[in-house]
């Protein structure tokens, strides 16, 4: 497991990660839900170009309940915790 230390030691190493000049499409708050998705659309389409997407991945879905975190949303991390505990 990731853990937020690791992930923004790690962050720290790279310049340009789209979630430090897009803050806005990783977090949509008190939008319309077909906006929203607009939105989680693009960052998840940023998501996939980034060096530490499967990080980023692992460490949010036991630990971020919102937002777009390595590509996945939180209703995608919410289904994979299911899977995962399923699983087990």
């Amino acid at each position: 497991m990731v853990t937020i230390h690791e992930l923004t030691e790690a962050a720290e190493q790279i310049d340009n990660l789209p979630c430090r000049y897009a803050p806005d499409l990783f977090f949509v708050e008190g939008e319309l839900e077909s906006k929203a998705h607009i939105l989680y659309t693009q960052a998840k389409t940023l998501c996939a170009s980034c060096p530490l997407q499967a990080m980023c991945a692992s460490y949010a879905i036991d630990n971020e309940a919102y937002g777009v975190w390595g590509g996945m949303t939180p209703n995608e991390r919410r289904e994979a915790r299911r899977r995962s505990r399923s699983a087990a």
